[in-house]
């Protein structure tokens, strides 16, 4: 199978994220290309920033099948934060009166399989 390149592509990334307001890219890093990928973005270990992220399902991870992801963030020495998002959306189905929240978004979550759009609804939480 030939590799599409060039005017094929061309608005393929921008169609895909119409309705987004940002762009989250996941991406797995072998051990082993730690240190070459750390050069490559330039990064440093003063850019690091200690969390501890806790994912909330049932033991079948029902909540995952049903697109339904929850989160609790602890960053240390920040603020702390939990997470409902939803996923998959279509953002056009995402009543006008949720943007009005601060910590609403649709984004785009990208990785190697694929993009997909969710909507994502954070609020701070407590330390302790």
């Amino acid at each position: 199978m030939a590799v599409e390149r060039g005017a094929a592509t061309r608005g393929r990334m921008a169609r895909a994220m119409t309705g987004a307001d940002s762009i989250e890219i996941k991406a797995t890093i072998a051990d082993r290309q730690i240190r070459s990928a750390l050069r490559r973005f330039k990064l440093t270990p003063r850019h690091d920033e200690e969390r501890f992220i806790y994912f909330f399902d049932t033991p079948a991870l029902q909540l995952l099948a049903a697109g339904i992801i929850v989160r609790a963030r602890r960053v240390v020495g920040d603020a702390h934060d939990r997470t409902v998002k939803f996923r998959p959306v279509d953002p056009r189905a995402v009543g006008d009166e949720w943007r009005k929240y601060p910590d609403f978004k649709i984004e785009a979550d990208a990785s190697e399989k694929g993009l997909v759009k969710s909507a994502s609804f954070s609020m701070p939480a407590e330390r302790g």
